[in-house]
């Protein structure tokens, strides 16, 4: 069976649940993207649908333009008791009765989606409610931090700052089993603590903690299995290998200078490789050599 890579599909909402009911403040759903073979329905705010479907509902997303907000919400929302993943935009958070209705009971999976305006979120400081989370994706932080504490599931961890100029996170704090942590524009300035006290299977790193020492601190202290470095490094020397010694997946993107291509044939667990726009671009001979490996997927341009 051919080695399935994970780190390009983990971290899309969809992909972790089979069929996904959406609402949708305004415009037509033409203008999302929907993965039409795992819609359950969908419905807009001004056209409430029959009551029959919602018991059956496990996955809603609430989608809207990027600064809309939703200040009212159909009263069934509200009763969805067997969510097991939600996404929303941050507005949502300012609702309490949202908040302390019962529909984070279940969740699993909670997309949270970046509207300007709202600071330090009461539902990620004091996650209790959150307690059954295994993934939370995040993509709007204004909060100045993030706790993870309550949070004794949680497997996955993905944030965005998107532009990280006007954004005033300062820490993110992890404590407990965490499987997968992907940053995507992430200053270095961000402090990350109890790093040593999680245990990383897969890493994406997008536009993020520029400072090499913090990239490798991540790395070196765990044995991942997937990594995936996009526009990290400006330099990338594969000579200390022994920090990728257990990688099963690895994919670098636009690393402007890497050396030591031929020392990834040292790594025997690979079975996913791939280099986009880095340079210099691999000789015949290096490439050869790595097509001599037991890989199911290589790529190199």
């Amino acid at each position: 069976m051919n080695y399935q890579p994970i780190l390009y599909s983990h971290f899309l909402f969809h992909n972790w649940y089979e069929k996904i009911f959406y609402i949708f403040s305004s415009g037509t759903t033409d203008d999302y993207y929907i993965p039409k073979n795992r819609i359950q329905g969908y419905a807009h705010l001004e056209n409430i649908p029959n009551e029959c479907v919602f018991p059956k509902i496990t996955a809603l997303s609430v989608e809207c333009a990027e600064y809309d907000s939703i200040e009212k919400l159909p009263d069934w929302v509200y009763q969805l008791e067997n969510l097991e993943a939600l996404s929303i935009p941050c507005s949502m958070l300012k609702d309490e009765k949202f908040i302390n209705s019962g529909v984070f009971n279940q969740l699993k999976t909670l997309v949270i989606n970046r509207l300007l305006g709202l600071e330090n979120p009461k539902i990620l400081l004091d996650g209790g409610r959150l307690g059954n989370i295994i993934n939370l994706f995040i993509n709007f932080p204004t909060c100045q931090i993030i706790n993870t504490s309550e949070m004794k599931k949680i497997k996955s961890f993905s944030m965005d700052l998107e532009d990280n100029n006007i954004f005033d996170l300062r820490a993110i704090e992890f404590l407990g089993y965490l499987d997968f942590l992907k940053f995507q524009n992430i200053p270095a300035k961000v402090t990350l603590s109890n790093l040593s006290d999680i245990n990383l299977k897969g890493l994406v790193i997008i536009n993020s903690l520029n400072k090499k020492q913090n990239l490798l601190l991540l790395i070196n202290k765990h044995k991942l299995k997937h990594l995936l470095l996009n526009n990290c490094l400006s330099t990338l020397d594969l000579k200390d290998i022994d920090d990728f010694c257990e990688l099963e997946e690895l994919i670098i993107q636009n690393c402007k200078k890497v050396t030591g291509y031929e020392n990834i044939s040292q790594i025997k667990t690979l079975k996913y490789l791939e280099f986009l726009n880095c340079k210099p671009v691999m000789t015949i001979e290096e490439k050869n050599k790595l097509l001599e490996m037991n890989l199911n997927f290589f790529k190199s341009v």
